[in-house]
């Protein structure tokens, strides 16, 4: 596994029972770009930035750092360098 580009994508599951109301759940997924080798995975009840973080933290703690970070989510942005999602794991 080369992991040089990382891409990020969350889809929409099935709704689950909350106690008398239904919760969607999201899938964030991380995948290395050259071998398509799922290197962080993820279930929520919300699409954020909080899931998207937990999702990040496992696959860098498991795979390290790509050099690249691309958001399928916003194709309009450029891809994200190592650097500039830095800010998430800061308080």
């Amino acid at each position: 596994m080369i992991y040089d580009m990382a891409m990020v994508d969350f889809k929409e599951g099935k709704s689950i029972k909350c106690g008398r109301n239904k919760r969607r759940t999201y899938f964030c997924g991380i995948i290395d770009d050259s071998s398509r080798f799922l290197v962080g995975h993820e279930w929520g009840v919300n699409e954020d930035t909080a899931l998207f973080a937990r999702t990040l933290k496992k696959a860098i703690a498991t795979y390290g750092i790509p050099k690249i970070l691309y958001d399928l989510v916003e194709n309009a942005n450029p891809p994200y360098v190592a650097t500039s999602y830095s800010k998430l794991f800061t308080k």
